[in-house]
């Protein structure tokens, strides 16, 4: 039910673009990390076989160990797709960041690195600033809820100035959630409610630590949802309910998270009086644990949970052999009046076995498009040329 773009635009080089011997540069921030392997990945599952006619697609892996980068650019590189996996050391607390992408000749780049808090003063979007200084096309995978909202209002101007794309929020939330909700809304004469959640098993992949700090920010902490046509102020991980997902067993428990959907919706969907987010771990004893740490936090016993967020990672970790499994998912609620008028429920799930990450469909999917834009583009300025 998601819309993905043709086989046509997967990533491979135009054939009639013969005059040109740049290959097209993507830069996967953190490419050895949880995301960043899983992005690096979907995009090698989901590109056509390389032709003798076709420079490569380039795909640098990028962080600061250089040795991580190697190893698994190794491991990527089969003869057979037509991307070609290098590694590239780069450190994002760097000065000069902007010259370090430019240095990589980097078409793209895609910051897979959390959490993406967003500070005041020279550093706001620093990665996104970077990307508009070196004349680099971005995307990221945040779900933070004002690094989000406010990502349009701060860079649109200077991005346009500079002739690049940006795309905050090309994760779960806001990326996949929006899509769906697009694509059933025309069976609604009247959306009125979206209502969403999302569960993902112990022992996958998506546990950084820069996700666990991302989660544990707004632990015990107020923040405002759209409930009864009006702001309503709930607090994170608390108010847990029971949902069913297709494919797995059990039904697993949600919570109120603060993501950047509850803020956006309201906006680009006018009708609705309702929008609501919860997600959840598993292991209900770890969600009873959370809402005993938001219970905590509520009190002003402990401030802030997210400086805590590596010795309690490195704990939950112990259990990953023992506990859990590797299967989550997510599904979408969308209420209102159907076209007949009367009222109409439709869910939209997903599974992810084995694993498999749901975050980064969205990502892989904008730097596909993003890659058919420059390749029209550049194509359009050679025609241009020979006029």
């Amino acid at each position: 039910m998601i819309r993905v773009p043709p086989r046509s635009s997967v990533l491979s080089r135009s054939t009639s673009d013969t005059s040109s011997h740049h290959s097209y540069t993507i830069l996967v921030l953190g490419g050895y990390g949880n995301f960043g392997k899983l992005l690096c990945d979907r995009l090698k599952k989901t590109t056509s076989p390389k032709s003798s006619e076709d420079d490569p697609v380039r795909v640098l892996v990028g962080g600061r160990n250089l040795t991580s980068a190697k190893e698994f650019a190794r491991s990527l590189n089969d003869g057979v797709s037509c991307l070609q996996f290098e590694p590239f050391c780069i450190d994002l607390d760097a000065p000069n960041l902007s010259l370090r992408l430019k240095e990589a000749k980097a078409d793209l780049v895609v910051h897979t690195c959390g959490p993406y808090l967003k500070t005041e003063g020279s550093t706001e979007y620093i990665v996104a600033n970077a990307c508009i200084e070196a004349g680099s096309n971005y995307i990221d995978l945040a779900d933070a809820r004002d690094f989000v909202t406010d990502f349009s209002a701060k860079l649109d101007k200077a991005a346009k100035e500079r002739g690049v794309t940006l795309i905050a929020g090309a994760s779960t939330v806001p990326g996949l959630t929006s899509a769906v909700v697009d694509h059933m809304k025309g069976n609604f004469s009247s959306l009125e409610g979206v209502e969403m959640c999302i569960n993902a098993g112990f022992r996958t992949k998506s546990r950084g630590l820069g996700t666990v700090k991302s989660v544990l920010l707004y632990c015990g902490k107020p923040f405002s949802i759209w409930n009864r046509g009006q702001q309503e102020v709930v607090t994170g991980w608390t108010s847990p309910r029971l949902y069913r997902v297709s494919g797995l067993v059990n039904r697993r428990v949600g919570s109120y998270c603060n993501i950047p959907d509850v803020a956006l919706f309201p906006k680009y969907y006018p009708s609705l009086n309702k929008v609501i987010f919860r997600a959840g771990v598993e292991i209900k004893t770890i969600q009873a644990a959370f809402a005993a740490m938001a219970y905590l936090a509520k009190l002003n016993l402990v401030k802030d949970w997210s400086r805590y967020a590596a010795p309690l990672k490195k704990f939950s970790d112990t259990f990953e052999p023992v506990l859990g499994t590797d299967e989550g998912g997510m599904n979408v609620t969308l209420s209102g009046l159907g076209k007949d008028g009367q009222p109409l429920n439709m869910t939209w799930d997903i599974f992810a076995g084995k694993g498999h990450g749901i975050l980064c469909v969205h990502a892989s999917s904008s730097a596909r498009s993003v890659h058919s834009v420059h390749t029209l583009r550049h194509l359009n300025a050679e025609n241009d040329a020979r006029r």
